[in-house]
């Protein structure tokens, strides 16, 4: 028997949400214990009678004023248990992308080896269509992982653990994998980082040990704190779980743009590395397929030039399931930013498709339902789709930036942010075709100053500018930016460049 342990820290609030939580666990095939102080464990106990419970000896109180559990106590527990595959998943995360068979799965998966993954942010548990959060949410591993953790102050409910839980495995020499498709998912609520403490605590793990990682890839990045990041992002072997056995045939039709057709196609590569492998390929486009002569169950159509990940089917046809069609993310590129970063065509807020920046790379239709089809609009209600927020298909930040701009003329451009960001996105775009005519920041103290040879204003003299469009320029706070501005300033003048 396929026997894991999975240990959580249940809060003595928001139990119904919990209680679907560890539910959709149980129903997966996994056992699960939570660690409390005894006062927490008094209030929850009858709510969760099918969960065991350790009565924590010591918790963050001193600090946080709550009972936040050790990590340390967790692995420290875990070394003597006798279960061969262990875990940790936050109380909240709903498991629904799973079936009976992820036990035997993740026990596979995890023997000699580390295996996390990240949620999906979504409003409800009625729609399951979001976006993959920054942080890390679960994780399955070898009983002799829990050895590998140096004793520091971490704790469960608090910042910068995840990522402490992944990086020790990769330089201790483990295999490392990661759940790339959706399974997980959490309900939205407003959370509260200390940052401070999330800096304090990300400092200390490269500063004291990120010398053990230097020769593990090469890096993009300058400084240690960046590599740190590059390495948690890159470093793993990409694995998906597969709850659809259908062996879907797929007709890919790809349009060659090459004014010598004899010339080697453009990133044809990727589609014969793919490993998904039930594909027939034909050269042509949209409108010139005889659609009465396709005889494949699901279409693609792909532009020369275009690249997608080699899992890109593979995630696809595992997720569209009983609808007509699959929707997927896009991946920002840039080898000037050093990051890669996912963009959803679809604005989860308003429920509509984005067919502005939508490209054919991100559907993958039911051929009967593709015959029969009208273009798509901007109406999500209109379909029955599924939604992958995995960028699996990849866009050069310089043509996405370029494409946003292009209609903007003489108009007036200003740019939001004064940062790093700012400062690379200037190298990136043509500015002799903008009329960007200054760049605005929060930071008072950079009102006056310039970047660039571009003036920067304070947020606070906005009244003063005759603003056409405004450009905000950052990833991290992107939506935070947009949601500020838009309370004095027209929606139809903000661009944004990730769509959050």
């Amino acid at each position: 028997m396929c026997r894991i342990l999975v240990a959580t820290s249940i809060a003595p609030k928001d139990i119904d949400n919990q209680r679907k939580a560890v539910d959709s666990w149980i129903k997966a095939g996994l056992e699960v214990i939570s660690f409390n102080c005894l006062e927490e464990y008094e209030a929850i106990k009858e709510s969760f009678q099918d969960v065991d419970f350790k009565i924590v000896k010591r918790d963050g109180r001193h600090r946080f004023g709550k009972p936040y559990v050790y990590f340390d106590d967790i692995m420290e527990y875990f070394s003597g248990c006798d279960y061969g595959i262990c875990g940790i998943i936050n109380s909240d995360i709903h498991l629904l992308g799973v079936d009976n068979k992820f036990n035997e799965y993740i026990y596979e998966e995890a023997r000699d080896s580390f295996v996390y993954g990240n949620r999906v942010e979504v409003k409800s548990l009625d729609d399951l269509n979001g976006m993959f959060y920054v942080g890390h949410d679960y994780f399955f591993f070898d009983r002799q992982v829990s050895c590998i953790y140096p004793r520091e102050d971490f704790w469960i409910g608090q910042p910068a653990w995840d990522y402490w839980v992944v990086y020790m495995p990769i330089v201790s020499g483990f295999k490392v994998k990661k759940i790339i498709n959706a399974i997980a998912y959490h309900v939205s609520h407003r959370i509260q980082w200390n940052e401070e403490l999330n800096l304090e605590l990300h400092r200390m793990i490269v500063d004291k040990y990120f010398d053990k990682a230097e020769n593990l890839m090469r890096y993009k990045s300058v400084s240690r704190y960046e590599k740190f990041y590059e390495l948690i992002q890159n470093y793993y072997q990409p694995i998906i779980y597969r709850k659809n056995s259908i062996d879907y045939s797929i007709l890919v039709v790809y349009n060659r743009n090459a004014a010598n057709k004899s010339d080697e196609p453009v990133n044809y590569d990727c589609i014969l590395n793919q490993t998904y492998k039930n594909l027939r390929v034909c050269y042509g486009s949209k409108d010139s397929i005889d659609l009465d002569k396709v005889e494949e169950d699901l279409i693609f159509f792909m532009d020369e030039g275009t690249s997608i990940e080699d899992y890109f089917f593979d995630i696809m046809v595992n997720s569209i399931e009983n609808r007509d069609m699959c929707i997927c993310s896009f991946k920002v590129t840039s080898s000037e930013f050093n990051y890669i970063k996912d963009v959803s065509p679809l604005d989860l807020d308003s429920y509509k498709i984005k067919t502005d920046i939508i490209i054919d790379e991100c559907i993958l239709y039911k051929t009967k339902f593709y015959k029969e089809s009208k273009p798509i609009n901007d109406n999500m209600k209109d379909y029955n789709f599924a939604f992958v927020p995995n960028g699996l298909v990849k866009k050069e930040f310089k043509a996405l930036v370029s494409s946003k701009l292009r209609a903007l003329g003489n108009a007036k451009l200003y740019i939001y942010g004064a940062g790093g960001h700012t400062k690379k996105l200037l190298k990136q775009i043509d500015t002799g075709n903008l009329n960007i005519c200054g760049i605005i920041d929060s930071n008072p103290e950079l009102d006056n100053t310039y970047l660039n040879g571009i003036r920067v204003y304070g947020r606070d003299r906005m009244d003063e500018l005759d603003i056409d469009y405004i450009l905000i320029s950052s990833m991290s706070y992107e939506k935070e930016i947009f949601d500020d501005l838009k309370r004095t300033v027209d929606i139809g003048k903000l661009i944004t460049i990730y769509n959050y």
